[in-house]
């Protein structure tokens, strides 16, 4: 409503993204709410700030988003960050499927593919706990890797003040327990790990840099089998680096046995999956069949997952694949 009647408001925001480009629509209105809120949560003065709203009422709200709206500081935000929510609880779609696999503790090499601050890569060190059928699963109970990797054009480095700021900054204020999750992902990230097993985040470019090569060459040198996973990519990327990225991710997936790719994206039909106790979001397995890639759903749930519905057959699917291409047992 503060943009509506004041048109120098929007001005704002048109010349900060006059030279960015966006491949999903949320993109843009994500980043002006995180930008506020990084720049609240860095000044107790802010209009927005928490200690400014506490003692604010509710008719003051829209003077105070258009001064914050005009603060000096937001537009180079919006002209250089990107959201990077680093969803940690998404890293139940790497967990349920390394424990049906039969993974053991240190068989696998884990990389979490646009890896934002790499939190997904340390979710067996987190007691964040999921319901998947009737079951209750913790991190804790998921394989650890015996490496992790995280690929993502700009890697966030959490060890960083200003890096951890906004990804709080990043988090709806009111979402309590995703901000809970945040804070004890963040911990495990930076606990004393042996150096082998210390999460490594790389700078790299999906659908342009060589990814299946990366792979190729983590499998060879760690000896260890590979899970690739991705969450909430696809829209992040530019429609040719999109079809660049599958393609190279389907080539490395049925190049050798040893190789999985895990997706967990929001699919173009939510409807099916919310009648059957799912969500939006389907969580699916690629790996080599022969001589093709074969690509299969294993569950459903939401954006930011606190339960998941298992896909009829995925349990014995996974056991199958696990015994018959890494000679892993069910767990």
């Amino acid at each position: 409503m503060a943009c509506r009647t004041r048109p120098e408001l929007l001005a704002v925001l048109a010349d900060a993204f006059a030279e960015r480009e966006f491949a999903a629509w949320y993109s843009r209105p994500l980043l002006v709410l995180a930008s506020l809120r990084y720049l609240a949560l860095g000044d107790p003065d802010h209009p927005l700030a928490m200690e400014v709203l506490g003692d604010g009422e509710a008719p003051e709200l829209p003077a105070r988003l258009a001064e914050a709206l005009l603060d000096p500081r937001l537009p180079e935000l919006l002209r250089t960050r990107s959201v990077q929510t680093n969803a940690s609880e998404r890293a139940i779609g790497w967990g349920i499927v390394a424990m049906a696999l039969g993974a053991p503790g240190g068989g696998f090499a884990l990389v979490d593919l646009g890896c934002s601050g790499g939190l997904n890569l340390v979710a067996d060190l987190v007691p964040t706990t999921w319901r998947v059928g009737r079951e209750q699963v913790s991190g804790l109970d998921f394989p650890s890797p015996g490496r992790r990797l995280g690929m993502d054009l700009e890697p966030v480095d959490v060890r960083s003040p200003d890096a951890v700021r906004w990804l709080r900054a990043c988090v709806w204020p009111g979402d309590a327990d995703r901000r809970q999750r945040l804070e004890a992902s963040l911990e495990a990230f930076t606990r004393r790990l042996p150096p082998e097993r210390a999460p490594e985040l790389r700078v790299h470019r999906l659908g342009r840099d060589d990814t299946a090569g990366a792979l190729g060459e983590l499998g060879r040198e760690s000896g260890l089998p590979v899970l690739a996973f991705q969450s909430v990519v696809r829209d992040y990327l530019p429609p040719a680096d999109a079809a660049a990225h599958e393609q190279a991710m389907r080539r490395w997936a049925g190049g050798a046995a040893g190789r999985l790719w895990l997706t967990l994206e929001p699919t173009p039909d939510p409807t099916p999956g919310r009648a059957q106790g799912g969500g939006p979001m389907a969580l699916e397995l690629h790996f080599r069949d022969g001589d093709s890639v074969r690509s299969e759903p294993i569950a459903r749930t939401d954006y930011h997952p606190r339960a998941c519905h298992l896909g009829p057959g995925a349990l014995d699917l996974l056991r199958s694949v696990g015994h018959a291409q890494l000679g892993w047992g069910a767990r």
